[in-house]
């Protein structure tokens, strides 16, 4: 606090302590808070216990392990490449070696994450079912488990979607242990549609599991893969 010049013949000298004098410590004790510390301002500063360690445990990484297996003879396994320091082009696979897919384009990362990619005008959907057998997709968005279909394209035909040959599932908290199911579904041919590629990309807890390719008809579904999460 500062006092004009004029104030001071007439005010009273004040003292300024910054010690500890005056806390009520039994107080102190009953609301949890630790020793109580001035500063030159007056201030006073107090810790409660557990706050620091909450703050370290949230932001510990979120570990697990995870396995995939085909489950069709027509989906096959295509090499994971990559170059370190790349800039991602939002393909649905991992550009820059971070076991992330497409993370800065618009869609979420997480401990598990199954972004699917194709290469026609088609709109193709795509469906993972969780250990407790719900399933999300562009018809039911969200699961009791965490799920998420957060970027869907394509949807009826429209052209609005950026990116256009996208669709992502993520559960961008630690995944319920058990089997996830992967299935892909030709809804429509579009204006360009035909035979479709279909690539789906898998990563779990910061590690690129698989890319895996198959061909698709107009109307057709398939049961791609499955992740068994642990």
């Amino acid at each position: 606090m500062e006092t004009s010049l004029s104030s001071l013949a007439t005010a009273p000298r004040r003292t300024r302590t910054t010690n500890c004098i005056g806390c009520i410590t039994a107080v102190i004790a009953a609301l949890g808070l630790g020793a109580c510390g001035g500063d030159p301002r007056g201030h006073h500063r107090a810790h409660r216990p557990g706050q620091d360690e909450a703050a370290a445990t949230d932001a510990a990484p979120i570990t697990g392990t995870a396995k995939l297996k085909l489950n069709d003879m027509d989906v096959h396994d295509v090499p994971i490449t990559c170059t370190q320091g790349a800039q991602e082009d939002c393909n649905g696979v991992d550009d820059n070696c971070d076991g992330q897919i497409d993370e800065g384009c618009g869609y979420a990362n997480g401990p598990l994450q199954i972004t699917m990619a194709w290469n026609t005008q088609a709109d193709i959907d795509l469906f993972v079912t969780d250990p407790t057998g719900e399933t999300i997709s562009n018809q039911h968005r969200r699961s009791a488990s965490g799920g998420e279909l957060d970027h869907d394209a394509r949807g009826g035909c429209r052209t609005t979607d950026k990116p256009n040959q996208i669709e992502n599932a993520v559960w961008k908290a630690r995944p319920p242990k058990g089997t996830y199911q992967v299935g892909v579904h030709y809804w429509g041919e579009c204006s360009d549609g035909g035979t479709t590629t279909v690539s789906v990309t898998v990563s779990a807890f910061g590690k690129v599991l698989s890319t895996s390719n198959t061909t698709v008809e107009p109307g057709e579904r398939r049961s791609m893969l499955s992740v068994s999460v642990e």
